[in-house]
């Protein structure tokens, strides 16, 4: 069974912005947390089996989501009560949205992840541009 645990420093960061990520060959359980450039807010984000389950039977890969959760600047956010939703391009360039719940302040269960229709894509363009909703 093979094995990695990984954690990168990201330039312009202040700290480490990774995963501690136990991947074995169809299992993941990951623990991340981010950074913002501001050194300010740190998230936490938690990865579940049943959560893993449902971003692969959407066909997103996991890494998608990391990317999109660690990397991808601009991206729109939506934190309304308990359930936060990013939207933004993943790093093979298509459009996802990703859901969380927080379950303490500023930690995150990742629940679930999906690619965005040409529509959506399209509003969240706008709104990344400053002209949307």
């Amino acid at each position: 069974m093979r094995r990695s645990l990984a954690a990168m420093h990201v330039p312009g960061r202040r700290g480490m912005v990774g995963s501690g990520c136990l991947v074995d060959a169809d299992l993941c359980r990951c623990r991340t947390t981010n950074v913002y450039d501001e050194g300010v807010v740190r998230e936490t984000y938690r990865w579940d089996d049943e959560s893993l389950a449902r971003i692969a039977a959407s066909g997103v890969p996991w890494r998608q989501v990391s990317y999109l959760l660690h990397e991808t600047r601009p991206r729109v956010r939506w934190h309304i009560g308990s359930v936060l939703r990013l939207a933004g391009l993943g790093q093979d360039g298509r459009w996802l949205a990703v859901t969380l719940v927080e379950e303490s302040e500023d930690a995150y269960l990742v629940v679930t992840a999906r690619y965005l229709d040409s529509d959506e894509q399209e509003t969240i363009r706008k709104m990344l541009e400053g002209g949307g909703h």
